[in-house]
């Protein structure tokens, strides 16, 4: 297995790094954690905010499963462009050397304070559909200072 990402996927890097380099994206904070990967707040060189989540290779069993969820983010990507109640998959990228992949999606500000913001990665209605049927709480983090 690689150790090191390819020049598109950010230059050389250790196949799970600290703080991953991901290419237009300056990674701000951890902000999930699953199985398969790991989902970071990112600021872009346009000035937006992203969710990065990005899935690495070492953390499934054998390749198939792996594979499988590339091909699923990557069948998904036009469909959450066409439905308004789905959160956009706005970049898929694929880090055969690294041994990963990545997928960008937007980031919803639903609510502030003066010292934090409420995100989420999905359709606000989507939120307050579930908030209804789980109480389901979204995540509260400081929103970064630009």
């Amino acid at each position: 297995m690689p150790a090191h990402a390819n020049s598109a996927c950010g230059g050389t890097k250790p196949l799970e790094p600290a703080v991953p380099d991901v290419p237009g994206h300056k990674m701000l904070r951890k902000i999930g954690a699953g199985a398969y990967g790991d989902v970071w707040l990112a600021h872009t060189d346009t000035d937006e905010y992203r969710a990065v989540k990005i899935v690495y290779r070492s953390r499934f069993p054998e390749g198939r499963p792996f594979v499988r969820e590339f091909e699923g983010i990557k069948r998904f990507e036009p469909i959450s462009r066409k439905n308004p109640g789905l959160v956009d998959v706005l970049q898929l990228v694929r880090c055969d050397t690294q041994d990963a992949f990545y997928y960008v999606n937007a980031v919803a500000w639903v609510g502030s304070t003066n010292t934090s913001q409420t995100f989420c990665t999905r359709p606000i209605a989507s939120l307050v559909a579930q908030k209804r049927s789980r109480n389901l709480q979204p995540k509260r983090l400081n929103r970064p200072a630009r």
